[in-house]
């Protein structure tokens, strides 16, 4: 899916291989494909396929089957169901992404091409809700309806906040930078840690240098290269590494109210 997407941002054949490469092959994702976390790894499927396919439409492509691709894309990605937070996490590239487009094309005139790209998120947030209706409402119905303290709103104000200073105690912008900010890199059961590799990445001084490369010729890449698309994704990025730092890291005070004052957060 990451290969779709970057077939529509650029033309380079290497970064084409390397995003694909990175996105499927690194600290994060290991633990993920090893615990078979069905909700992560459905929206690590669609999120990509799901922008590449907004792209596509603005690009030029007719309205009714970008929807149904879209439509698809969205079953495809049901499994995030399974996983509130990231079910809420998931949903939120494509609409920024939509908003950008449409605030962009009317700021600069092009009133037919916002018009349009308003038409395609209408009926696609119809028909991606009808389609997906057989576990949005009985999941729905599910964290609503627990009651004080038994739903996940309830548990959003009360002992789940706990859960996420102490999810965040690993979450520092380096780490969250190098994707060692995972709360398993730093536990174990019974003196056996669960990543048994997580070791070297932490304490051997070569290891530590290179873990932040990567990053850092990321992050040039996006400082040198031109165009709206990559500025996006740019924010995108930085806005993902706020929100994965959790409590912990340099917005923490804000991220704590936002999740003590904001429905679902």
């Amino acid at each position: 899916s990451m290969y779709v997407l970057m077939r529509h941002l650029t033309s380079s054949r290497i970064a084409w291989s390397a995003a694909s490469l990175i996105y499927m092959f690194n600290f994060y994702q290991e633990p993920i494909w090893q615990g078979i976390n069905i909700a992560n790894l459905s929206a690590l499927v669609a999120m990509p396929l799901a922008l590449a396919i907004t792209i596509r439409f603005a690009a030029g492509a007719r309205l009714l089957p970008s929807v149904t691709l879209l439509a698809f894309t969205s079953v495809i990605g049901s499994g995030v169901g399974a996983n509130p937070p990231m079910a809420l996490i998931a949903m939120i590239p494509v609409p920024l992404y939509m908003i950008a487009y449409f605030t962009h094309r009317l700021f600069i005139g092009q009133r037919a091409a916002a018009i349009r790209m308003l038409a395609f998120a209408c009926v696609s947030l119809v028909v991606v809700a009808l389609i997906n209706a057989y576990w949005l409402i009985p999941q729905s119905y599910g964290l609503l309806s627990g009651g004080p303290g038994q739903n996940f709103i309830g548990r959003t104000k009360t002992g789940a906040f706990s859960q996420l200073v102490n999810l965040s105690k690993s979450t520092g912008p380096a780490n969250v930078w190098r994707l060692q900010g995972a709360w398993t890199w730093y536990g174990g059961h019974l003196g056996v840690p669960y990543v048994p590799y997580s070791s070297f990445y932490l304490f051997n001084p070569i290891a530590i240098v290179a873990s932040f490369v990567f990053p850092l010729l990321t992050f040039t890449g996006f400082l040198t290269a031109k165009g709206r698309k990559l500025i996006f994704f740019t924010g995108i990025g930085m806005f993902g590494l706020i929100l994965s730092m959790g409590v912990n890291g340099p917005f923490g005070s804000i991220y704590a109210w936002l999740w003590d004052n904001i429905p679902l957060f």
